[in-house]
């Protein structure tokens, strides 16, 4: 019997699989964050394609990918919640020390 989106999302999940592989690319103080919107992008993935991906051993792949687009994305949310956010108060931090 196939395993299920939300079977898959919870093994990946238990295995910290995403925090592994963020940490790989990117040791930063958004690690916690870009791995909750991962698993909640995840979640709102088409059932089939995660099922797909799982059973032919491509999620992985998949996830690094969708690790990278929103690290170095500026149109990504995370890029947009995160670290635009952190460029423009860090600018307004240093704007005030002047």
């Amino acid at each position: 019997m196939s395993k299920t989106k939300q079977d898959i999302i919870s093994e990946i999940s238990k295995d910290r699989v995403i925090e592994r592989i963020i940490q790989k690319y990117n040791n930063s103080m958004y690690s916690d964050d870009l791995a909750q919107d991962l698993y909640i992008d995840l979640l709102g993935k088409d059932e089939e394609l995660i099922c797909r991906l799982y059973d032919t051993s491509q999620l992985e792949f998949y996830i690094r990918k969708m690790i990278r687009l929103n690290l170095n994305s500026n149109t990504s949310r995370f890029y947009r919640n995160y670290i635009k956010y952190q460029k423009i108060t860090s600018s307004i931090e240093d704007e005030k020390k002047i």
